[in-house]
C-alpha cells in the first residue's frame, strides 16, 4: 500500500454533539481525537476563548488545538498541519467539533470516538477533500 503524502490534500469535517463539555474536558477530547486520527500536537497547548466577549457571541467557549505531524518519507520529512476546534454553545445545549487535517481519517470511527468521549453525535458534515493538485 502506498504511503499517504501529507500536505497534498486537506480533509475537513464538522460534528454536532449534544453535550457541552467544560473547557478542561473539551481539551482532553480534542487531544484524544488528535491521537485517534494518528497525529500529534507537537507539544502545542490548547487555547480557550470564553464568550460572550465584549458583548459579542453566545454563552460558551471555543477551544482550539493546533496539531502537527512529522512522518519520515525515505530521506526527507513530510510535515502536515491541521487544527481541531471545539465550539460550545450552552444556550443551544451542544457543541461543534471541527477537524481540518492533511491526514485522512475514518469519519464513522471519529463519530464513534466522539460519541463515547464527548456526547451523542447528532449530525456531521464531511466536505470533499481539497487537493493542491487541483480537481480530481
Amino acid at each position: 500500500m502506498k504511503a499517504e503524502v501529507l500536505g497534498l490534500t486537506m480533509y475537513v469535517s464538522v460534528f454536532a454533539v449534544r453535550a457541552c463539555p467544560p473547557p478542561d474536558r473539551m481539551k482532553k477530547v480534542l487531544k484524544g481525537l488528535v491521537e485517534y486520527i494518528g497525529m500529534t500536537t507537537g507539544g502545542l497547548a490548547s487555547q480557550v476563548w470564553f464568550y460572550p466577549w465584549e458583548s459579542m457571541g453566545g454563552e460558551g467557549e471555543t477551544t482550539v488545538l493546533p496539531f502537527l505531524t512529522v512522518q519520515p518519507l525515505m530521506e526527507s520529512l513530510s510535515m502536515g498541519v491541521g487544527a481541531i476546534a471545539g465550539d460550545t454553545w450552552r444556550e443551544h445545549g451542544g457543541s461543534y467539533i471541527i477537524i481540518a487535517s492533511c491526514r485522512s481519517y475514518n469519519i464513522q470511527k471519529v463519530c464513534a470516538y466522539l460519541g463515547k468521549e464527548a456526547g451523542l453525535v447528532v449530525d456531521f458534515s464531511e466536505a470533499p477533500p481539497v487537493s493542491l493538485k487541483g480537481k480530481r
